[in-house]
């Protein structure tokens, strides 16, 4: 062997060492992490609404599915109202971020006969910054880090859904 082969193994040895001490040295620090938790991503202005839909009177359904297309299971509930509430209508409480999006809702009577959809869709604000959002959260990971702590970041728009219906209405309400 040549002289620079030689230099050349022993340059790739030496690699290889320090990529095995640089491994190791990051796995024992990232063992010494622990979970702290789910936090908000960041600072929120949330506000509630509340959508109303009525049924006409002619209408008679069997099944109404309320959803929204940013779906958490644990977050649809359904409030009692008294019977004075309207046999007729639906009321969605929104529990939402008001400087990001705003809600609307959205009613499909034309899915399968004796069904309606009525789901919550937004729109984005125009002075919605998706931007200073990801470098807030930037800054609370590096933040985790130095405290040891790695958190779940929850940045969804919509906290909340609660459904106000009468009594008459709940048991054709799926969610």
């Amino acid at each position: 062997m040549r002289r620079i082969h030689k230099i050349a193994a022993g340059v790739f040895l030496i690699g290889v060492l320090f990529t095995g001490i640089g491994t190791g040295v990051a796995l024992a620090e990232f063992s010494n992490l622990s979970y702290g938790g789910r936090i908000e991503a960041d600072t929120a202005n949330y506000k509630s609404k509340e959508l109303v839909y009525t049924l006409a009177e002619d209408e008679r359904y069997n099944r109404i599915y309320v959803d929204s297309y940013w779906r958490n299971d644990s977050s649809i509930e359904f409030v009692e109202k008294s019977e004075a509430f309207p046999d007729n209508t639906i009321a969605l409480e929104i529990y939402y971020d008001a400087g990001a999006i705003e809600p609307e809702l959205y009613v499909d009577n034309e899915i399968e006969e004796g069904e309606i959809y009525i789901s919550v869709h937004y729109n984005q604000n125009s002075s919605y910054d998706a931007f200073s959002e990801v470098l807030n959260v930037k800054d609370k990971i590096l933040e985790g880090l130095k405290d040891k702590k790695i958190y779940s970041y929850d940045g969804s728009k919509i906290k909340s859904i609660k459904v106000k219906a009468s009594e008459n209405l709940r048991g054709k309400i799926v969610y």
